[in-house]
């Protein structure tokens, strides 16, 4: 579903998708993940080779999730692209002690454990908009963990064009 939203849309375009976040593991969240991973991968080998740069130097998708997506992708990737799926890096938010991080083909894995708060903090991008993501655990379905995630941006302050609101007729206050 999302892989069709997306192709529609005018607003939004594969080509910017970068990360990934899965709530659980139900099948209307991730039997469309392939496809979109495998999509995403063939928009940025063309750009690649639109600008010169070789298909290697793209950056794998990262995909955060609870336990079990990385052994999911896996089994997928492996009978459904022989081994030659996208480049991804897969986290699995765990509440326990992390296992070793590892690769398998195009596939990096590693756990993310949470804080003494239950709160799993992300990504903390200090870049032009810096942004922090940080995911908790929330009651959805009992036979299942659930994840919500939270984008926070750092407050920054715009400037109004006082001028054009007035002419727009926009009251003050």
């Amino acid at each position: 579903g999302a892989q069709l939203q997306a192709m529609k849309s005018e607003r939004f375009s594969l080509s910017s998708v970068s990360t990934i976040f899965i709530t659980h593991m139900h099948g209307d969240h991730v039997f469309g993940l392939l496809g979109v991973l495998c999509e995403v991968q063939m928009i940025a080998v063309d750009l690649a080779k639109k600008i010169g740069q070789h298909p290697r130097n793209i950056r794998p998708i990262r995909v955060f999730g609870p336990p079990g997506i990385a052994d999911f992708l896996k089994v997928l990737m492996t009978t459904a692209t022989d081994g030659r799926g996208p480049s991804v890096d897969i986290c699995e938010l765990v509440q326990t002690s992390p296992k070793a991080p590892y690769s398998q083909g195009n596939m990096n894995v590693r756990q993310l454990q949470c804080d003494q708060k239950g709160v799993w903090h992300i990504i903390q991008d200090k870049g032009e908009c810096p942004k922090t993501v940080k995911a908790v655990l929330i009651p959805h379905k009992p036979e299942m963990s659930t994840l919500a995630y939270a984008v926070e941006e750092e407050r920054s302050l715009g400037t109004l064009d006082v001028d054009k609101l007035n002419k727009l007729g926009v009251p003050p206050g």
